[in-house]
């Protein structure tokens, strides 16, 4: 366990934090650095501690993959129907009424709801994206151990995805673009997954010229890097792992066997709308997919391609790559972790 004056003083000696609107938060640094000065108590998010309620070992999992508190419209366990407002719930009821009535099929009813969730809902953007999460235990490491531990993270993550990616037909290549590495970024370590076609283009995007796009600007002898944020976007089709992790020293005995007894840290992944989870294979037991209900989802890229090509969308949904109801996967084990509370 990292001593907590040691934790301090690397909090506040290696990491750059300046004043938010939201407070203070850490803006640069070195992966490790990053990590160790936003580290948490666990107590701050030990769900088992609420007195009333009875949460799922989903929801403790996902809350600290996003640091995403289970609060109101956060609560994927008040909400495991998939849906979690009147509104929202009347429109599914009138999709479901449709579906029945034979008017139209249950993909289209599920995808009616694509967008409307995200403009009635103060659902967190992190709980509407597939998420690739790793739990490692870091009990008695140094800082240059962590270092080691996250990089590791990040490679295994990398490989997953890398091998979902290639385990799908339409998906010819894989290449890996990182921002430091191509010169267009001063800070930003994440590696982000880009899946090629056997003509170069983007799979599965809307926008097929994007990933050409980051390389001109690379090649452009006018560009001046940024430092931790994208140059352009990536239209939400590349994979993003993160280089890193969310830190929790830990200070509470969990009864749940995903919970480490010592301080842990959660590395993260973020997986496009369009991907191929039902190919993703663990390498370790401790690796996790979460994904939203399907009318959850908030990607420019799944409403473009919603309008221009369903019939993509369409060969995904029968492959059972989207889900009604939120949950969590072990991807090794294949045990599913499912969401829904209970009263004390």
């Amino acid at each position: 366990m990292i001593k907590k004056n040691i934790f301090r003083m690397t909090a506040v000696g290696t990491a750059i934090l300046i004043v938010s609107g939201c407070g203070l938060r850490t803006i640069s640094g070195t992966p490790v650095e990053r990590t160790l000065g936003n580290a948490k108590q666990f107590s701050d998010y030990d769900l088992s501690q609420d007195e009333d309620y009875k949460h799922s070992e989903a929801m403790q999992l996902i809350s600290l993959s996003t640091r995403v508190k289970p609060s109101k419209a956060n609560d994927l366990d008040a909400h495991a129907d998939g849906f979690n407002n009147v509104s929202l719930r009347t429109a599914q009821a009138t999709a479901i009424g449709a579906t029945v009535n034979a008017t139209i099929n249950p993909f289209q009813a599920v995808f009616l709801l694509v967008g409307f969730e995200s403009q009635l809902s103060k659902m967190s953007r992190r709980n509407k994206e597939n998420e690739l999460f790793k739990v490692i235990p870091t009990d008695n490491l140094t800082e240059i151990e962590i270092t080691s531990k996250l990089k590791e993270a990040q490679i295994e993550l990398d490989s997953i995805i890398k091998k979902a990616y290639l385990a799908d037909d339409n998906v010819a290549n894989v290449v890996f673009l990182n921002m430091m590495d191509e010169g267009l970024s001063t800070e930003l370590y994440d590696d982000y997954i880009v899946p090629l076609t056997e003509t170069d283009e983007v799979a599965y995007c809307y926008d097929k010229s994007i990933y050409n796009q980051f390389l001109e600007l690379k090649d452009d002898p006018e560009y001046s890097p940024t430092s931790t944020s994208l140059p352009i976007s990536h239209r939400g089709c590349f994979a993003r792992v993160r280089a890193s992790g969310r830190y929790y020293y830990n200070d509470v005995n969990s009864s749940l066997r995903s919970i480490p007894d010592s301080d842990f840290i959660v590395a993260t992944a973020t997986l496009p709308v369009l991907f191929p989870v039902q190919e993703l294979r663990g390498i370790s037991d401790d690796v996790y997919l979460y994904q939203p209900a399907a009318g959850y989802f908030r990607s420019a890229n799944l409403k473009a391609l919603l309008k221009t090509d369903p019939g993509m969308v369409k060969a995904y949904w029968d492959q059972d790559n989207f889900v009604d109801v939120p949950k969590i996967t072990n991807i090794t084990t294949a045990e599913v972790l499912s969401f829904g509370g209970e009263s004390k």
